[in-house]
């Protein structure tokens, strides 16, 4: 054998021997073999381990994306736990973690990964943050899941809100969604509407649909789409969210309905859309009524010569 061959292989010898007195430790004292005198293990990322003093420690971390990161040593983030037994690390029960001014160190420990951030006066960058959901009806409120201490005042003033209407109703809902970069509103022309995030309105390009796109929070209202007002003979008509419909009673007891205020004082309006669907209103002069007109549910109108020439 040759010598280089020879130092080569003493090497490899003495690698072995230290890799077995990392397991096996042999000792000749009364109750001398203690688990302090062999490595520990501690278990790191894809089933791996790792071998640590019987001192040290192993971690468990929560990493940015709310994964799990092990190792031997101490942890390198504040998002993050640590233990001394053997394979302790096995990250069961690992907490997530949220901005929180309750806890120690501005975060505190959650069970579930969702975080909330609460605007108490945005103005004065004035936050309430913890664990958990924003209430469905809290608009000032933004939450998020996506990683640990997610729920920070940059978040807030970054993320967008909008309105979500999943039922195809005429009427705004007051569901919430979280979304990317903008939010949608269309008012087809059945009178339907649809809210929520994304979309293109360029599928509707001289269709008669309504459509718009914003990217601010809550910024999708039925407002920005124009209403619908019945008109006669079953048509339709657009106009401005603050523009009222109406339903006329003409002279000849027949109706009339549009877009607009009222022109008449036999008449009815309403700001809803397609609101104007009212039958079988009429009206009839009246002491009791506004401006002398009362509405009532027949077309019959009476009139009654009182006393001392006094009319009803």
């Amino acid at each position: 054998m040759w010598v280089g061959e020879t130092t080569q292989l003493s090497k490899v010898v003495g690698i072995v021997k230290e890799r077995i007195l990392k397991i096996v430790y042999a000792c000749k004292e009364n109750y001398c073999n203690e688990e302090k005198n062999v490595y520990k293990h501690c278990w790191e990322n894809n089933g791996k381990i790792c071998k640590n003093k019987y001192l040290e420690e192993c971690f468990t971390e929560r990493t940015k994306t709310n994964g799990v990161n092990r190792g031997c040593g101490k942890c390198p983030s504040k998002t993050c736990e640590t233990c001394n037994k053997n394979r302790c690390n096995d990250g069961q029960g690992l907490k997530y973690y949220c901005k929180s001014k309750k806890g120690e160190k501005g975060m505190i420990k959650c069970d579930k990964p969702e975080c909330y951030i609460k605007a108490l006066d945005e103005s004065k960058n004035e936050f309430d943050f913890g664990c958990g959901n924003c209430e469905e009806s809290d608009l000032n409120c933004a939450q998020c899941s996506n990683g640990t201490l997610c729920n920070t005042e940059m978040f807030f003033k970054n993320v967008i809100y909008c309105w979500q209407n999943i039922s195809s109703g005429r009427e705004e809902n007051s569901l919430k969604t979280e979304c990317e970069d903008r939010c949608f509103v269309v008012r087809y022309y059945s009178g339907s509407v649809a809210q929520g995030c994304g979309f293109s309105c360029r599928r509707f390009t001289g269709s008669k649909h309504d459509c718009k796109i914003c990217n601010t929070k809550y910024c999708n209202v039925l407002s920005l789409v124009p209403k619908h007002c019945l008109g006669n003979n079953g048509t339709i008509c657009k106009t401005s969210f603050e523009t009222p419909c109406f339903v006329e009673r003409m002279k000849n007891n027949t109706e009339n309905k549009g877009c607009g205020k009222c022109n008449s004082t036999s008449c009815r309006d309403c700001q809803a859309s397609r609101c104007n669907n009212w039958n079988n209103t009429y009206y009839c002069k009246s002491v009791e009524g506004i401006n002398g007109v009362k509405e009532c549910n027949m077309k019959d109108c009476y009139i009654l010569k009182m006393n001392k020439g006094t009319i009803e």
